[in-house]
């Protein structure tokens, strides 16, 4: 099609023909990730957090056990003043296969860090073999500057998937894209640049 006919032609040869272009959604859910994969220091982190398939995050996901007693930590954590904490918080949500599928379990690692701290301790003094191998290797990396690190990456994925839903969509007009990817970035350099807005919102303070 595209070397046998003129453009104009074609709406008079194929009269219903309908084309979806969907490669921004694609394109923005590699904002992050793509960034994020560069820094040996942050994949680190986000491998033995998230990502890997033996992370504290998989440990969890795939493991009726580890499950229950995350979720028994996470039940303890309501009993400390300030906090509401869901009951049907069971695991971190992990699915690899999309972008958007792994934001959420950085996410809940963020927000429910004691718990998985909890649970990460209970295998590395519990168990043997490889989960107390992946459990005392998470348990190396984890210091202040990496949660800190993480929290700032699951601000960074919010806001990356926002503009990902922005597009995402038959409706999304083609037009406005560049105006929401100047609002992401503008957002963005709020957050991480010189006014540190990071600090007050979202998920690292």
């Amino acid at each position: 099609m595209r070397d046998g006919f003129e453009p104009e032609a074609l709406p008079q040869i194929l009269p219903n023909l309908k084309v979806v272009l969907r490669d921004r959604a694609h394109a923005t859910r590699r904002l992050a990730k793509r960034g994020w994969w560069a820094d040996p220091y942050l994949k680190e982190r986000l491998l033995l957090a998230v990502y890997a398939r033996s992370s504290i995050t998989s440990l969890i996901q795939n493991s009726a056990t580890f499950q229950e007693w995350f979720a028994n930590a996470v039940s303890s954590l309501e009993q400390q003043p300030g906090s509401v904490v869901s009951e049907r918080i069971r695991n971190l949500r992990l699915a690899r296969q999309r972008f958007d599928s792994t934001q959420k379990p950085l996410g809940r690692f963020v927000l429910f860090m004691p718990a998985v701290l909890d649970v990460a301790l209970k295998i590395a003094s519990l168990r043997t073999g490889e989960e107390r191998g992946s459990a005392n290797a998470f348990l190396t990396i984890l210091d202040s500057e990496s949660v800190l690190q993480l929290s700032m990456l699951a601000d960074a994925g919010d806001e990356t998937l926002m503009l990902t839903r922005l597009v995402d969509t038959e409706e999304a007009d083609p037009a406005k894209f560049p105006s929401e990817c100047q609002d992401f970035l503008q957002r963005v350099l709020a957050l991480f640049g010189d006014g540190e807005a990071c600090w007050h919102t979202g998920y690292t303070p």
